[in-house]
């Protein structure tokens, strides 16, 4: 849609549909659902029963997607925006917490790893006969506390 003279005419974006913003983000329709649902996404409008929604919609839902892939659920979402809205830099406290947790999970991930290059280079019948198993498994129990070795 364009306004005004011709020698000076500005595109104005047309309101999308929720398949059209899909089809932008890559993010199926029934999470964006899912995600109104919520309350963290809302239509700009709607026309005819059908959600519209504007270019920032784009922006909105791309936001979610990479906070859900570095690890906040929709509650820790929520709390950020409601935190924000409060103490715009309320934030940092939410980031260190999810920095400790995502540190944790890639340390159990490293052990898992660990332990699986272990076990399928093994070639005993029991694992843990497996004096590489053996040696990983000592290691491992050395990092708890000495009260709880059995």
């Amino acid at each position: 849609m364009t306004s005004g003279n011709p020698a000076t005419a500005v595109t104005v974006p047309q309101p999308m549909t929720i398949g059209q913003l899909s089809a932008e983000t890559g993010v199926p329709t029934s999470t964006i659902r899912f995600w109104e649902r919520k309350g963290l996404l809302t239509p700009d409008h709607r026309r005819s029963g059908q959600r519209r929604y504007t270019a920032a919609a784009v922006r909105s839902v791309v936001m979610l997607r990479l906070l859900q892939e570095v690890g906040l659920t929709l509650a820790d979402i929520r709390r950020f925006r409601e935190e924000r809205a409060v103490t715009p830099r309320s934030w940092h406290g939410l980031v260190a917490e999810k920095l400790t947790d995502v540190e944790r999970q890639i340390a159990a991930l490293e052990h898992a790893r660990d332990l699986l290059s272990i076990a399928s280079t093994c070639r005993h019948d029991d694992l843990l006969a497996c004096p590489g198993f053996q040696e990983w498994f000592a290691g491992y129990l050395s990092t708890f506390p000495a009260r709880d070795r059995p």
